[in-house]
């Protein structure tokens, strides 16, 4: 009877045994076919190429534009020289007035936080012209011709959270469809060798960390950033605010991404 009762229970044991590298074999068999086998997904996000324009030409996509600086503040003809050399006591009254608060009459006058004066009728402000640098979007990407935000997505195919992101986030339809509609999807893959041109895009608009995405106006202004994996939820709310600040440039407005 002990006999038969210790091989009844080998048995059972073996059995479970058994019965659990059996469950544990198949769910890593699945595991690794949904990794290396994707199904294919019909509706997936439509990315778009980027040319490589700067392989030939670095500076393709820089443009430089001529804005007008304030340079500083010239006296006008009814405070010129005789003023500041101090002729006359009331001119000599009133320089002082400029560092106290208060001229000769006793008038105060009001100094503004920087300390300087008000501006004074008479005093002209001298603009000085000078050139600015900037990256020009728009020219690298010619086919959005509706002008849509841009969507850049950077990603790590080594990194779980990448990954995670793709497969869970970026593949929930109504993101999938929100994006495919309205911006211009672009992807960057750091663990590939980068052109000069996605070269330039990340050290224009990423970090060295993956996965992060940056939603820039057709023209390159900032709309929207952020860097590690984010739920659906909150990718809804960043697609939202990139919109919200979209269509503030729109009417004339500055960009200020939401946080």
């Amino acid at each position: 009877m002990i006999l038969t009762k210790k091989g009844s229970t080998r048995g059972t044991v073996s059995i479970l045994l058994m019965a659990a590298m059996i469950f544990l074999g198949t769910r890593f068999l699945v595991s690794y076919i949904e990794e290396n086998f994707p199904a294919p997904n019909v509706s997936a996000i439509e990315w778009k190429s980027v040319p490589d324009v700067l392989k030939r030409n670095e500076k393709a996509l820089d443009e430089e534009t001529i804005v007008e600086v304030n340079a500083g503040e010239e006296a006008g003809s009814g405070a010129g020289e005789d003023a500041g050399s101090g002729a006359g006591g009331d001119a000599g009254g009133g320089a002082t007035s400029a560092k106290t608060g208060s001229n000769s009459g006793g008038h105060k006058e009001t100094v503004v936080a920087s300390g300087s004066k008000p501006a004074d009728k008479n005093v002209s402000t001298r603009a000085e012209k000078k050139t600015k640098k900037r990256f020009a979007l728009e020219r690298l990407f010619p086919d959005n011709v509706d002008q849509k935000p841009i969507f850049f997505f950077f990603a790590d195919e080594g990194s779980i959270l990448s990954q995670r992101m793709q497969k869970r986030t970026l593949s929930i339809p109504d993101i999938r469809n929100k994006i495919n509609r309205e911006f211009y999807p672009v992807k960057i893959n750091f663990d590939k060798p980068l052109t000069k041109t996605k070269y330039k895009l990340y050290h224009q608009y990423a970090s060295a960390a993956a996965p992060a995405i940056a939603i820039r106006s057709a023209t390159g202004d900032n709309l929207a950033y952020n860097v590690g994996y984010l739920s659906g939820v909150k990718t809804v709310i960043l697609l939202q605010n990139a919109m919200n600040v979209q269509k503030k440039l729109d009417e004339g407005g500055e960009a200020e991404p939401e946080l």
